[in-house]
């Protein structure tokens, strides 16, 4: 297999053209390996359009949205379809060029092909968030929005398929009212993956191209004459968009002009087991500094855990959320975020009476080693208060506010993370996670909390317990409690969060499922026979997408080009970086330039 090109040097100076249109008269890719179900694809069917205006909406950037009816399923048009909706940021609002009154147009009104066409001289660069399960607003990441219109695009911001602002809405309601049976909601769930969320996109991709050709002049025998230049989108996917965008490029790839990743190389040939040993193991060298760090947390999360354990169904938070024992050990999720400078040893000149704007501040400027070393402490302090009763509510919001999960608010975020990983049918995720936890086995099984059942430590010994990092396990997605007395940590399937958006028995079916469709076509890929270029910024401080793992993904993909950053410290590697760029670089307002500018010129430190 061919090696990606891999760059450590900061000098790096690379422009490559990728906002042009591009000529595929000669290309002759092999549809060999495009499936019918690729062929099947449809223009969408566009239901409205608005333009929301200054007062409306963004302050900074003029906006179209654009609303599309999509079948369920790409082929079979004759099943329900679903509402996917849309914005494209066109333009900056201080331009001179005046701004479109607010108005809202139906498919047919002539406002329609005024604002699309307006819109559409420019071309489209698609944003591709993380997720699964999360919308996909234009305004996150203001930074990219400049990047983009100052390079001269236009950026396209879909809500996949059941996220954001998208029809039908993903919830308990929806689901098990239309779909009564386990099976019945499991078979629905599973067209949320990123092929189908590739398909939509690809329905949208052809529904502007059949109503706003670009055309181009050309010459013939010596005449000119007007030719069709096909529309073609450039992919910037973040951590889970570059997911989307490796399967857009296996089945579609003559639908794409360029693709750039930011800690979104996924793991293309990698059972799920796989890729979750390599990332446990990034989550223990976190739990190792975070303890280092803090070293009386030892003691302090027994404590914590042990209370958690004995209170008879938890504590009630926002959301219907339930703060159990093993729902705080998720909290190590947060390990993956940038690292400052520590807030100090147990109690860290905090008082009870500061917490509240202590936590405000953490929460904006520091990392997740501080966010749950300060909230252990203001935990352990509400537990050493014999006549509080426990917890108090302030502690309860803290949690709250710091548990980034929210599967009450992005259900398909726990629903199908595993299922994002079984590429190829018989690939089944069987709770993965779960099970690959269980296996470390650092002198004692730190991640034991996981198995309700087995009482593989002694609550005696002063070995710490390790917080997991961005896993999903069964007992998340419950709504009911059950007890278990032989459990460390008492009831094992005490809720995180409120049913999800199906019954417990929906989520095991999927993780049982074994017959998914290809999700990528490794052979495509590493012929890529329409040099479609590839970038990739790959991060060795990632703690959810493992850096090596990306590399040697990277070396199945032909021509992709890979830009491998550091760690603020890490005297002996030789890559890029003065500080620490994590995962999220692109969405941290002091890095966005720097990071697009990486990717789209192979400059920007």
């Amino acid at each position: 297999m061919p090696s990606p090109t891999l760059h450590s040097d900061q000098s790096l100076h690379i422009h490559l053209d990728f906002g042009r249109t591009g000529d595929t008269s000669s290309s002759t890719c092999n549809q060999t390996t495009m499936s019918h179900q690729w062929n099947r694809i449809k223009p969408a069917v566009l239901n409205s359009v608005s333009c929301p205006g200054r007062n409306g909406g963004d302050k900074k950037f003029k906006v179209i949205t654009l609303r599309f009816d999509v079948p369920l399923d790409h082929n079979d048009h004759l099943r329900e379809t679903l509402t996917l909706h849309a914005d494209i940021v066109y333009d900056h609002q201080h331009q001179n060029n005046p701004s479109i009154k607010t108005h809202d147009s139906g498919p047919s009104s002539p406002w329609t092909k005024y604002l699309v066409a307006k819109a559409y001289r420019k071309p489209f660069l698609v944003y591709l968030c993380g997720g699964p399960g999360d919308g996909n607003n234009h305004q996150r990441i203001p930074g990219l929005n400049k990047f983009a219109l100052d390079g001269g695009y236009q950026i396209l911001y879909l809500d996949y398929r059941g996220t954001g602002r998208s029809l039908p809405p993903m919830d308990a309601s929806t689901i098990t009212s239309r779909f009564p049976g386990p099976q019945q909601q499991a078979d629905y769930l599973a067209y949320f993956r990123q092929d189908n969320i590739v398909r939509d996109l690809e329905a949208v991709r052809l529904w502007v191209s059949q109503n706003f050709p670009l055309t181009t002049l050309g010459t013939t025998r010596g005449s000119t004459e007007k030719r069709m230049t096909p529309l073609k989108w450039t992919l910037l996917g973040q951590s889970f968009g570059g997911w989307i965008a490796l399967t857009y490029l296996s089945f579609l790839p003559g639908s794409i002009e360029a693709i750039f990743l930011n800690a979104g190389i996924p793991p293309l040939t990698k059972l799920p087991q796989e890729v979750y040993r390599a990332l446990f193991k990034r989550v223990c060298e976190r739990n190792g500094e975070f303890y280092r760090r803090y070293p009386d947390d030892v003691a302090l999360v027994r404590k914590i855990c042990a209370h958690l354990n004995d209170k008879e169904g938890g504590y009630e938070i926002s959301g219907g959320r339930v703060l159990t024992a093993q729902m705080f050990m998720t909290l190590g999720r947060l390990f993956g975020s940038p690292l400052t400078t520590t807030v100090g040893g147990h109690r860290g000149g905090v008082s009870v009476s500061s917490y509240t704007e202590e936590i405000d501040e953490i929460s904006k400027s520091s990392g997740g080693f501080e966010k749950v070393h300060t909230l252990v402490q203001k935990m352990a302090d509400d537990l050493l208060d014999e006549e509080g009763g426990g917890l108090g509510e302030e502690t309860l919001e803290m949690f709250a506010d710091l548990e980034s999960f929210r599967l009450h608010k992005r259900p398909l975020y726990g629903i199908l993370h595993e299922a994002i990983y079984c590429h190829s049918p018989g690939v089944a995720s069987n709770w993965a996670a779960r099970s690959v936890g269980l296996e470390v086995p650092p002198r004692y099984h730190p991640f034991f909390w996981l198995d309700p059942t087995t009482d593989s430590e002694s609550p005696d010994n002063d070995n710490p317990y390790y917080f997991s990092g961005e896993m999903i396990y069964p007992f998340m997605l419950s709504s009911s409690s059950s007890s278990s007395s032989s459990s460390p940590m008492g009831r094992s399937l005490a809720p995180a969060a409120p049913a999800a958006p199906a019954a417990p028995a929906a989520p095991a079916i999927l993780a049982s499922k074994n017959d998914w469709p290809h999700l990528y076509d490794i052979s495509a890929l590493s012929k890529n026979e329409w040099n479609v270029p590839v970038r990739a910024l790959v991060y060795k401080g990632d703690m959810y997408v493992d850096w090596e793992v990306s590399v040697e993904m990277g070396a199945l993909i032909k021509g992709c080009e890979i830009l491998l950053m550091g760690i603020s410290g890490d005297e002996d590697d030789d890559v890029s970086g003065e500080w620490w760029w994590s995962h999220g670089a692109i969405k941290e307002a002091d890095k966005t330039g720097r990071v697009l500018k990486l990717l789209f010129d192979g400059t920007g430190l």
